[in-house]
């Protein structure tokens, strides 16, 4: 999928391409959820810094681990 065709679809098909190696995909997700997860760690521990090291952690670990995502065991 090219980059414009990814801007539409659920997350489950970005995280699809992401597994089938579209790095664009990667992009879409962390765009859609980095402020979600910012904004949710810096709320519990009041802390700019943590928060930021926290939003990296996760999607690092994303990245990695993409080749475990499996789609019949969730959704989005």
């Amino acid at each position: 999928m090219e980059w414009g065709d990814l801007q539409r679809p659920a997350t489950t098909t970005c995280l699809q391409q992401l597994v089938l190696g579209n790095d664009d995909a990667f992009a879409i997700i962390v765009d859609r959820y980095q402020r979600l997860i910012s904004t949710a760690w810096l709320i519990s521990c009041k802390k700019i810094k943590e928060a930021e090291d926290v939003v990296q952690i996760v999607f690092l670990d994303v990245f990695r681990k993409k080749g475990l995502f499996d789609p019949s065991k969730g959704h989005t």
